[in-house]
Formats: C-alpha cells, structure tokens, sequence
C-alpha cells in the first residue's frame, strides 16, 4: 500500500503505509531470508485500504480509531498461560493502554492465538470494553452510536471473519503454534493479494464467484477435525496411539477412541487408579468442600511410572485427586494443564511417549483445529464415572458383607486384574468375617450370664435399662458391660 508522504496522522511517523505501519524505508531479514519490519517499527492499526468495500462502517471505525496492534512487553504481560508473551502481537484500547491493569475495563487487551480470532476479538471489544472504558472520550462514544443506529449492507459473516484474518497477513502478521508474531513482510504493492481478492471478490457476489469457495475454505480431512493425526503422524507417534489401542486401561476405554482425540487418549493411558492419601493436608481440603457423594470409592489418578518407581508410597508429586466432576473440566482448576505438564516433564515416562505427546500437540496446531464444543466435558463426565465408582463401597451394616462394585461391575467399563482392589477385598471381608465372630460370642456369654427373661421386671437387666433412660435425660453417659462388649448410650 503506498506510502502516505508529508501526512503524518496521531501516534504515526511521516513515512507510512496506509495500514499504519512506519517504515522509514528501513527493514530488516527473518531466519528464512524474507524481509521483516524491525522491532521497533511495527503496525499500530488493524486497518487497510480495502475495509471500506467489504466491512461495515462501525467495524471499520473500530479496526482503524479504537483498537490498537502492539507487541506484547513485560508491562503487558498477562501473566497468563500461552497469553502475552514476549513478541507476541495484541490488540488493546487506543485510550486506556497507560492505566494500570487493575482499573482497565475488561477487554481492554486481548491476545488472539490464531488470525481467525482477530474478528472475534474486535467483537469483544465492541460488546464488553466500549461501553465502560471510563477513557475513551465522549465524542468517539457518540461517533459510534451514530454509526451503529444507521442500516448498512450485511456480508455474510464467514467471509468477514476470513477477511480480517487475511487482512492481518497482509500487514506482516504471523501465525505460529505460540501465538501471533510479526514475521512476514508486509504487502508495499499498493493492490491486494490474489486471496484477499478472492476473498473480497466471493464477499460480494457469492454466486458468480462460487467457484472460489475451494480457494477461501479448503476442505479439511474429517480425521483432522475430529483431532486424528494417526494417518498423518510419524510412525513412531503412529506406533505409540496403536499400543494404547491394544493396552487395557483404567480410565479409557476402546469405545472411546473415536470420539476422543488422539492426544488425550495417549495422555489419560498413562495414568492408573489410586487411593486418596491419609495426610493432613487433603483431610483440610476434604473438610473445606462438602464430602463427595461417592467419597468411599472415588479413586485418585497415578502416574504408572512413578507408581512402579515408588510402591507402596500413598502419596507422591504423580498423584492427583479432583474431589468432583467441575475440577475435572473446570479451567480456572487447570487439571488437564497439570497432568500434561508431569507427563512431559516426568523422567520416568518414556522418551516416546513424550515425543508422541508433543507432534500430537504441533499437529494441533498448525492444522489450526479444535476441540468441537461439549466433547471434552462429555469425556471428562466418563472419567468421573470412572474414577467414582472404581473402588468397592464399604459395607452399610455391621451385619452385612461389603458390596464389591467397581467399575466393571456397574457396567462402566471392564473388569481389571487390579492386586490392589484384591487386597482390599480380602481386608474387608476379613474384618466382617472377625465382627461377625465376637458378635456371635458375645451373644451367648450373655445368655449364659443372664437366665433372667429381658421381659420380667425384676430382672436386673430391665431395672438397669430404666436407670440409663434417667440419666441419659440428665444429659449422662452411662456404659454397661456384657461380656467382652462395652456399650455406651448417651
């Protein structure tokens, strides 16, 4: 786009594109030998020559008067994960980008991940940080609202969407696996780029140019969009996803291969059940939440290399224990972010394990796919069921065996040769089987003790109960003896 000589405009230099980019005819190289716009001189709009055909006049205003392109610096950083670091591009608030953070209003900066996100987050912008950004002079506010309550020309928006991402790219904007950087040089030609011409051209009359539908939105492999890199992975990545197939796992199951991705299922195979531990600080968080309805049989995820590297330890740095289903898919709790940092981070998982983990996430990436909507939470849903049903609930009665239910049993999933569910199993019906015994005799040393019949009033017996009932109303505790049994009524 040509320069605009001799005109400088607020917060530019003389030498500008029309974009906002100051060249001051110089420019710098990338690693790849491209020519790049320096550190210090990158655009500060959104804007280009083209909006007025295809955007509508209160999207315009906003690219080019309200919102701002930066370089993401230690002052911005958000301090969130994968959000504002070093070089990345934002978008931030012309007006309030010298307030402290604290009393900005919100959406006042935004880092998009990938270019397709940028319309999202004007519209962000248009819908939360307009209205209360208390900086932004009352004359703008009032431009605005003149514009928005006039009619206009709609464009489809999947075509405005593709057009403000091509637009980015046209200003040296790239997408990268971290984020969005300034790494391309930007369009000097003066005419738009053939896709931007496409895009444009399909905008305004999608029958005749239909054909162009191909070029804008190519279609994409439903295995890819369904997270599925199997087919186009290494063949060590390939090996690793056909080994969790054929392996039995606690957490996931076969059925859940085609609707799970592939990612997450070679990351969910890595973990076996365990028990919550008995340390003082998981009963403190176990008395700040209400108990869990299946607190008995609510079983823990473990790291099986760290549970084969430390037998027998209850508790250790790969064991994790959500206490219901919102800290599963909740992601202010981050439990997927913590699971996947130990295994990547783990040095007793195995090499390939991590290197299958980590092309599964790049695939992610560059084919810019996600996760459809509702299939995490659908999942997470599964493991809960999993995790809350796994062990066998403990028995009700004194009189009466413990039920062993576990996951298979329930018709969850399939049955496990698990030695430490066996060990469970016996201990506790070991413990009835002990019970049931001193019961029993306890029962006939009274008997024998006591031939007086409960039912005669001079049975000693009967007269002691009377006297309990007494002192148990004076607020007493009273505690009699019958055989080797000691019962205390209060």
């Amino acid at each position: 786009y040509q320069l605009k000589e001799g005109m400088p405009l607020p917060h530019f230099g003389s030498s500008q594109l029309h974009c906002g980019i100051s060249t001051n005819n110089a420019v710098g190289r990338n690693m790849f030998g491209q020519d790049i716009i320096p550190a210090h001189r990158y655009p500060t709009r959104l804007s280009i020559p083209t909006d007025e055909k295809i955007l509508d006049p209160v999207h315009n205003f906003l690219r080019s008067t309200c919102i701002e392109v930066f370089v993401s610096g230690s002052e911005y950083n958000s301090r969130g994960r994968g959000r504002g670091s070093k070089s990345s591009v934002g978008l931030r608030c012309v007006h309030c980008k010298h307030v402290p953070k604290h009393e900005r209003a919100k959406q006042a900066v935004s880092y998009p991940s990938r270019t397709a996100n940028i319309c999202e987050s004007v519209r962000n912008f248009q819908r939360t940080h307009l209205g209360a950004c208390a900086h932004i002079p009352n004359e703008v506010k009032q431009k605005y609202r003149v514009l928005a309550s006039q009619s206009y020309r709609k464009i489809p928006l999947k075509y405005v969407k593709v057009y403000v991402a091509e637009a980015a790219c046209e200003i040296g904007i790239v997408q990268t696996p971290n984020g969005l950087i300034f790494g391309a040089p930007p369009n000097t030609s003066g005419k738009p780029s053939e896709k931007l011409q496409s895009i444009m051209s399909i905008a305004e009359n999608p029958i005749a140019f239909k054909h162009l539908e191909d070029v804008i939105f190519p279609k994409v492999d439903d295995r890819i969009k369904k997270l599925k890199f199997s087919h186009i992975a290494s063949e060590k990545t390939h090996q690793v996803i056909a080994n969790c197939r054929k392996e039995e796992a606690a957490f996931v199951y076969p059925s859940d291969f085609p609707t799970l991705s592939d990612f997450c299922f070679v990351l969910f195979h890595q973990f076996v059940p365990c028990r919550r531990p008995p340390n003082t600080a998981f009963r403190r968080r176990k008395k700040a939440k209400p108990k869990p309805e299946k607190w008995d049989t609510l079983s823990g995820l473990c790291c099986k290399y760290c549970g084969e590297a430390h037998p027998g330890e209850r508790h250790h740095k790969g064991m994790y224990f959500p206490l219901d289903l919102q800290a599963l898919h909740d992601s202010s709790s981050s439990f997927s972010h913590n699971v996947t940092v130990h295994v990547m981070t783990c040095q007793l998982v195995p090499l390939e394990i991590k290197e299958a983990l980590e092309e599964l996430q790049r695939l992610t990436a560059e084919h810019g796919v996600t996760t459809k909507r509702g299939t995490k939470q659908k999942f997470m849903k599964k493991l809960w069921e999993r995790m809350a049903n796994y062990y066998p609930a403990p028995p009700i009665k004194p009189n009466e065996k413990p039920e062993t239910k576990t996951a298979a049993t329930i018709g969850i999933g399939p049955s496990l040769d698990d030695s430490a569910t066996q060990v469970y199993h016996d201990i506790e019906l070991q413990r009835w089987d002990e019970a049931a015994a001193t019961d029993t005799e306890a029962v006939a040393v009274s008997k024998k003790s006591s031939p007086a019949s409960f039912d005669d009033k001079t049975s000693p017996r009967k007269a002691f109960t009377a006297d309990i009932s007494d002192d148990t109303c004076n607020g007493t505790a009273t505690s009699m003896n019958s055989g080797e049994k000691n019962y205390e009524f209060r």
